[in-house]
């Protein structure tokens, strides 16, 4: 559980939560400067992978949703993004995986289980109609 953000902290996180579209350099130094102070705070590698994610770095993006389920397993949205991006990346089997070992877990939210089934179904769609490519492309 993070502690309680300064005032100029706080301030800085409204900041790169609103420009981390439009200005997604700028709102990835916070989101670091941030994650200098609170490392365990699970939101901040979100947002900051949703930055980098957004920017094209893909496995960047990647590894801070990764390390939103190392400490939280029960992000929706994390797994959510890992399985998009591990699909975005061409490796249509660890994005399969990553679905079902989701949807495996007890302790799902629907609308996250919906999701994952969704996105399971379409993904399982894709590698029908490409079996003989390769399931992984470098980035």
């Amino acid at each position: 559980m993070p502690r309680r953000l300064t005032e100029e902290d706080s301030t800085a996180l409204d900041r790169a939560i609103a420009i981390r579209h439009t200005q997604p350099d700028e709102a990835i130094a916070i989101l670091t400067a941030l994650l200098t102070k609170e490392p365990t705070w699970p939101s901040l590698y979100g947002l900051r992978g949703d930055a980098l994610w957004g920017k094209g770095y893909l496995v960047a993006g990647l590894e801070d949703f990764r390390r939103v389920l190392g400490i939280n397993p029960r992000s929706g949205l994390a797994s959510l993004a890992v399985v998009e991006i591990l699909w975005e990346l061409g490796d249509l089997d660890q994005a399969i995986a990553q679905a079902r070992s989701f949807l495996r877990r007890g302790d799902v939210k629907p609308r996250w289980r919906a999701a994952h089934r969704a996105t399971l179904v379409d993904l399982l769609r894709d590698a029908e109609h490409a079996p003989n490519r390769s399931t992984q492309r470098d980035r």
